[in-house]
């Protein structure tokens, strides 16, 4: 199990999605800037079963997000393989700013399971 800690801004408006179980889950891509002044960005996929958020998750949003490193593994209509990896969200703190400082506030959102959403692997992403 590979644990991840991401801190970025959400590239885009989440998108809500229903499971095979019949559960609804948030989708959604991180834009983190990389470390020492190195000028890159990198995307990262992220699952989070609590569709709550959504609202929430629109693009520009500073988040941090706590989670594990899952593949993502799928064959195309044309029988080609896939291979991807995703974070699966057991942790989301939204960064706010207040409206009247530049001062940052974090909201945090408790953890959930994970494991209780079946995922469509071919519709994540």
């Amino acid at each position: 199990m590979i644990t991840v800690i991401v801190h970025g801004r959400l590239a885009a408006d989440c998108e809500v999605l229903l499971g095979k179980s019949g559960k609804d889950f948030v989708k959604f891509t991180v834009a983190s800037d990389t470390m020492y002044n190195i000028k890159e960005t990198i995307y990262v996929k992220c699952i989070y079963s609590r569709s709550v958020v959504a609202p929430m998750l629109q693009k520009g949003r500073e988040v941090i997000v706590y989670g594990i490193l899952r593949p993502d593994n799928w064959v195309d209509k044309e029988g080609r393989k896939h291979y991807d990896i995703y974070v699966s969200v057991e942790k989301l703190t939204l960064i706010k700013k207040e409206s009247n400082t530049e001062k940052e506030e974090p909201i945090k959102i408790s953890p959930v399971a994970v494991d209780d959403v079946e995922f469509d692997a071919e519709y994540l992403f």
